[in-house]
């Protein structure tokens, strides 16, 4: 555990220092979840430091809360900032087909995001496979995932275009409380805008579970 905090610590002095001397850059349009469901009665809250790693660098970072809507169906709301002015989002996924045996857990995430950029306002829809498929170690749980997400960006003009990742990554199952992350989400196509600053990203991120026994209600 205390090597656990030394590593948040590190990634928030990461996170302080970076975003005031970062040059501009989209928020990461990546997944930073598996295709794991979480049961019904459980809430998951979280964080997630991002380490773009072109365009001049610099770091964004988020805080989410996730939360079981329905059978196969989690749901997160997320905000944002860093070098990224400010952005907040919504989603859903959708998971028809769980980890079972030698079967991947297969699953769809919709997700729609705000976001400004100094005087300019994007409204941005994206939608991407995931897969994902358990493994038992000796240290412990491992949940590697993979996924495509793809993001159309609307600007208030007609100034359009679409961003597409390829983003790989494992969540570690601490204990049943707490999880954390890595991932690498690769650039596959950029569309093409004056305001397009995307680059890849290395992001981890941080999971704490609650359930209605200590206090969340739905």
């Amino acid at each position: 555990m205390n090597k656990i905090v030394s590593h948040l610590r590190i990634a928030l002095q990461i996170f302080v220092i970076t975003t005031f001397f970062a040059s501009p850059s989209f928020a990461a349009f990546g997944l930073l979840e598996t295709a794991e469901i979480i049961p019904a009665g459980v809430y998951r809250v979280g964080a997630a430091p991002q380490l773009y790693l072109g365009n001049g660098g610099g770091v964004d970072g988020s805080a989410f809360l996730d939360l079981n809507v329905g059978q196969s169906l989690n749901s997160r709301l997320e905000i944002g900032s860093g070098v990224s002015d400010f952005w907040a989002s919504a989603s859903a996924k959708f998971v028809p087909y769980p980890d079972y045996q030698n079967q991947p857990a297969m699953g769809i995430r919709g997700k729609v995001i705000y976001m400004r950029e100094a005087d300019t306002n994007f409204y941005n829809t994206q939608i991407a496979p995931i897969f994902s498929k358990k493994y038992s170690t000796e240290r412990g749980e491992f949940i590697p995932y993979a996924g495509l997400p793809i993001t159309f960006i609307y600007e208030k003009s007609s100034n359009n275009f679409t961003i597409s990742k390829l983003c790989f990554g494992s969540e570690w199952v601490l204990n049943p409380a707490a999880h954390m992350g890595v991932e690498l989400a690769m650039d596959l196509y950029n569309g093409g805008s004056t305001y397009t600053y995307t680059a890849s990203t290395l992001s981890l991120f941080f999971n704490f579970q609650f359930d209605e026994r200590i206090g969340f209600k739905k």
